[in-house]
């Protein structure tokens, strides 16, 4: 045999040597041939000279430590062959199961059909030329505590307006053309406009103001009547961000329709109820809004996942970019966690998420709150947020609406007959109205609720508490509460009562 390595020492060769090597393989081959030999002469009666013999001319000792020597090696060689094949197993399945978690979801997003033209681009074009801003959201602003706003000078007011008019006029403009948020589909995406809206909510207030400090009730409520038609276009195609900007809109503009309603004529209150009915139409259910979130938060995953590192990103989102060593650590163990999960997984589950909580948004208040889920990965937080209290925001929103409209309608009936309603019944019949409101608070189309008091009706909705008090409004002593803000919360006790509880 020609190997170099087949001398007179009887280490053994290494194992790749062995494994490549033939004239190796024919020596293995040879050393099984002389085990089998020496088995066989110590089996046999023969002279007890003749192995001895034997085993020198080999340079063997002894045949107990030659079978010994290559028992071991055997049972090396398949150690080794076993922790190969599992390497090479546990690689081909590692390389197939990230290829599994790493492929496209498949799921593809979809875009809306935009308006041409868009009153999008009028409002930030609006935003654009707003000036004044902070003296604005001051003049504008409600007072936070049992003291009075201070009163801006109205030459101020009047400074305001005139800088402004060409925001003002773009605004108007937009009004005139079909109203689409532009898609989000980045989270690094950036809305602007948002802040901008609420400005313009607050300057079209200040002209409100300025035409009610000069006497000119009919333009002081039109005004305030773009602010709520501004803040209900702009939630159309948006996401959770633009219903809340939407809702923070509308309640600007109804303060100065509240605050003047005792002194509008029955012109002027059948005039803005008249305009409210038309608005009422552009409201966009909050199901739609959560559903473009949905869409919108897929847009975002798909985008950070389209990155080799995108586990590492999802971790970066968690931390909100704090570099300490707890929240790297915390970034490394979300990146462990999520690895079992594929990128179609986590989407799905993002999606049946938010599906239901579509669901309960279009069933308020039939169907009952979704549960927080206790879960999966350190994700779900960012993930999977739970939006119940935005429908509910919504529904006080549209109580506050409705009880607006009908207290409209009895400012005008008792100006016009001479006294006040039997019931709400009567604004119907006698044609303010062409329906009771609903209240979204309750089911099966209940509408809104009246009780006589000492000035004619109390107009009130059970609130979100869904208990009839008889028309005790939130904020006032009740037998087992104490006195509470007469702000609507999610958990406030009592009713939502016209005049009381707004805007």
């Amino acid at each position: 045999m020609s190997c170099k390595r087949l001398d007179h020492v009887c280490e053994p060769a290494p194992i790749l040597h062995r494994a490549l090597c033939a004239e190796c393989r024919r020596g293995r081959t040879a050393d099984r041939m002389v085990g089998l030999l020496l088995d066989c002469v110590n089996a046999e009666p023969i002279p007890t000279d003749g192995p001895a013999r034997v085993l020198r001319a080999l340079s063997i000792p002894s045949a107990n430590v030659a079978m010994s020597r290559l028992q071991r090696r055997r049972a090396a060689d398949r150690l080794w062959r076993r922790a190969a094949l599992t390497l090479v197993t546990f690689v081909i399945a590692a390389s197939a199961w990230l290829w599994h978690i790493d492929r496209d979801p498949g799921i593809r997003v979809p875009e809306p059909r935009m308006p041409s033209p868009n009153a999008f681009n009028h409002f930030r074009s609006a935003g654009l030329a707003l000036t004044m801003d902070d003296e604005i959201g001051k003049a504008a602003a409600r007072p936070s505590g049992p003291r009075p706003a201070p009163v801006v000078p109205l030459h101020k007011l009047e400074e305001m307006v005139k800088r402004n008019a060409e925001a003002l006029r773009l605004v108007r403009a937009g009004f005139a053309h079909e109203y689409r948020e532009p898609p989000i589909r980045s989270f690094s995406q950036a809305l602007p406009h948002y802040a901008k809206d609420r400005g313009l909510a607050r300057l079209l207030r200040v002209e409100a103001m300025l035409h009610e400090r000069k006497g000119h009730i009919a333009q002081a409520n039109a005004s305030d009547l773009d602010a709520v038609e501004l803040g209900m276009r702009i939630r159309k195609g948006g996401t959770v961000i633009g219903a809340l900007v939407g809702c923070a809109c509308t309640a600007i503009g109804r303060v100065g329709l509240w605050n003047r309603l005792d002194r509008m004529s029955a012109e002027e209150a059948r005039g803005v109820l008249s305009r409210l009915d038309r608005i009422e139409a552009l409201h966009t259910p909050v199901a739609d809004n959560l559903a473009e979130e949905k869409w919108s938060g897929v847009a975002g995953l798909i985008e950070i996942m389209s990155a080799p590192d995108w586990r590492w990103k999802l971790g970066d989102l968690t931390s909100a970019g704090d570099p300490s060593e707890n929240e790297r650590l915390r970034n490394l163990i979300g990146y462990v966690v999520v690895l079992p999960y594929s990128k179609k997984a986590i989407l799905e589950r993002y999606q049946r998420n938010l599906d239901e909580q579509v669901e309960y948004a279009r069933a308020f208040p039939l169907r009952p709150k979704p549960s927080p889920r206790l879960n999966v990965d350190p994700l779900d937080a960012l993930l999977y947020p739970l939006f119940a209290s935005l429908v509910m925001k919504d529904a006080i929103e549209r109580c506050a609406h409705g009880l607006l409209r009908v207290s409209l309608a009895m400012r005008a009936y008792e100006i016009e007959k001479g006294k006040p309603p039997r019931n709400l019944i009567a604004l119907v019949e006698a044609g303010y109205m062409e329906r009771i409101p609903n209240d979204p608070f309750l089911g099966n189309r209940s509408s809104i609720r009246s009780r006589p008091g000492m000035k004619g009706l109390v107009v009130y909705s059970v609130g979100p508490d869904r208990v009839d008090n008889g028309g005790v409004p939130i904020g006032r002593k009740m037998a087992f509460e104490k006195d509470m803000s007469c702000t609507v919360m999610e958990d406030s006790i009592g009713d939502i009562v016209a005049g009381v509880n707004t805007p």
